[in-house]
Parts: structure tokens; sequence; C-alpha cells
């Protein structure tokens, strides 16, 4: 299924559910381009591959019109020397992209700490890198998934540490390994990541979050404190 096709607005519904009502969500296609962004955006990726551009141009895209359902408007949204949004003063923001679909969330910084979004194609974690990625309690909590679509909970988690990575960095500017964070499933729709090291966030070691295991072919993770 092609980006055009996807049902964005029903992706955008359930992304928005996982976010308190301060939160603004939006969700693009990969059928914007480059030529639509502004000179600092179009600087970032001046030398990616075209794909990589589509991506990126559509992640802005989102990001702008959630902003805009904030009453915000944004010209261009550049990114810094450690490739990270560089969001309007006083709001919070995270943007992600896979498998033709972009989704952002923003906040005023007012109403929430931190915002972390994540989507995957769902499935995409393959075995071999399992262990590059996971804690042993995280692989031993796997292999009993082993008839249950084990690739499909491997690429949770991981996308669940990708949110979390994006929700506390900029708080941070901290690069933690995947294995520093361990990630345990709570519910159908929710789960727990702790740090296990001495890092501390917002002065916490947990934090809960909300994931979509398959919507539309793409695992969605979401953290916000």
């Amino acid at each position: 299924m092609n980006s055009v096709a996807r049902p964005i607005d029903r992706i955008e519904k359930f992304v928005s559910e996982m976010f308190p009502g301060s939160c603004s969500v939006a969700v693009e296609g990969f059928d914007h381009t480059v030529e639509k962004l502004s000179v600092e955006e179009a600087r970032v990726v001046a030398n990616a591959s075209p794909g990589r551009r589509r991506e990126f141009a559509a992640g802005r895209a989102a990001a702008k019109r959630a902003l805009a359902r904030l009453g915000i408007y944004c010209p261009g949204i550049p990114a810094g020397r450690d490739r990270a949004p560089q969001w309007p003063p006083n709001v919070v923001g995270s943007i992600s992209h896979a498998h033709g679909v972009a989704i952002a969330v923003v906040s005023r910084s007012a109403e929430v700490l931190g915002l972390g979004i994540d989507v995957e194609r769902t499935g995409a974690v393959s075995g071999e890198v399992v262990p590059l990625l996971l804690t042993g309690s995280e692989q031993q909590w796997l292999r009993v998934q082993a008839t249950k679509g084990a690739e499909a909970w491997a690429t949770m988690l991981f996308s669940a540490k990708e949110a979390f990575f994006k929700f506390q960095y900029p708080a941070t500017k901290a690069w933690i390994d995947f294995r520093d964070v361990e990630v345990s499933i709570r519910s159908e729709t929710e789960f727990d990541i702790r740090i296990l090291g001495a890092l501390r966030i917002h002065q916490r070691a947990t934090f809960r979050g909300r994931f979509l295991l398959s919507c539309d072919g793409l695992t969605i993770t979401a953290i916000h404190a």
C-alpha cells in the first residue's frame, strides 16, 4: 500500500489518543518534496538521498501542522548540530517516520516536560539484531513470545526505546545505549521503561508509555511526562 492510500486520518486519531489533550498530533505521508522546506530545513538534507529527503519533508510538514493546531505558526524547523529538531521557544516535540508515514507530536512546555514518538514497520526487527538491542530479561521474555509474533514484539520493544531516547534527549543530551533501559509490558496498550544506570530524567528512573502493536502495518510507541 502506498503512502497516499494509507488511512492517515485513522492513524492520526489513534496516535492522538496516546497523548494528553494538551498535545497536538499530525500525520503525513511521504508525498512532500524538498521544495516545500524552508532554506534552513533544506540545508539539513541537501546531501541526503531522495528517500531521506522525502521522509524529512513529511516529518517537517507534520510538525508544522501540529504546531498550527496549537496556534503557533512556524515557517521552518531546522536541526541542531546533533540533528535534533530545533523547536520554537516554549515548545517540546518529537518526530518519527517509517514505512511511508511521518508522525509529529508537539505541546507547549508549560503543559508537558517531554514527548517521545516512534513509528516502525511491524516486524522490522529480526532475530539477529535482538542481542544488540534488548537486555537479557527482555530477550528471555521475548523467547516466550516465539509462537506469538516474536518479531512484532521485538519491534515494539525497540520502538519503545527509540521513543524514550527522543523523550529524554532534550533534557539530558545523553546518547544512551539500547541496553541502558529495559521495557516491560503492562497491558495490551501500555509499557513501563526503566533506566538501568544512574541517569535520571526529571528526577525519575521509570516512565510509562503507550503502544499500538500493529496499526496498518505500523508499530507506534509514545511517551510523555
